[in-house]
């Protein structure tokens, strides 16, 4: 269900001075099994470093997590970073935003929802998402809005492959993330090698 009272201009606002970019890329990706559901992504190149960019959502807010903060709903934004030119991710973070659409998945830190990246980027490792705390952008918090009757936060979207989704299937979120800093992986690499 989309809840339209979501302020998507306040949302956008956030993810720039998060980003440290005025003027973001925007993209409009519509749901490919309903014209009615659609979600901004904005791109913000060569940030947090030069050859990575900065992604986010702006709109999945609108469709329901299905949580609650006391009386609030709480609604979620995806973030991440890719390398610079790899346009897919702005798809794959869209088509994450059309999954909580329907109803059938839930979001939260360390869940993942599978074969997200290999439905956009074909024959590489990485496969699905992992959904974690925001960690990229340490010396920036990005705050909750507050509105009427919603709480929206962030998460952080990292690619995982199919043998690191069987170590978290196995061990949980914590373990993994626990791996992958480690091994220190490159979150913003689509074409990493998997750690297993």
């Amino acid at each position: 269900m989309s809840d339209e009272r979501i302020d998507l201009k306040k949302i956008a606002q956030s993810e720039a001075r998060l980003f440290q970019d005025a003027r973001p890329m925007v993209r409009r990706f519509i749901s490919d099994h309903n014209d009615d559901v659609w979600v901004d992504v904005i791109e913000s190149r060569d940030l947090p470093t030069v050859g990575v960019s900065s992604w986010g959502t702006v709109g999945m807010s609108k469709f329901s997590t299905k949580n609650r903060i006391g009386n609030r709903s709480l609604r979620v934004e995806i973030i991440g970073v890719c390398s610079s030119g790899s346009d897919e991710f702005g798809q794959m973070l869209a088509s994450c935003a059309f999954n909580l659409a329907t109803g059938k998945f839930g979001v939260a830190p360390g869940v993942i929802f599978r074969d997200i990246v290999s439905d956009y980027a074909g024959n590489i490792e990485m496969k699905h998402i992992l959904f974690v705390t925001p960690f990229l952008w340490d010396e920036m918090e990005i705050p909750d809005i507050v509105s009427d009757g919603h709480v929206i936060t962030w998460l952080q979207a990292v690619p995982v492959s199919s043998e690191e989704f069987d170590y978290w299937e196995k061990f949980g979120a914590e373990a993994l993330e626990d791996r992958f800093v480690e091994a220190g992986i490159d979150v913003s690499d689509l074409h990493r090698t998997s750690i297993m």
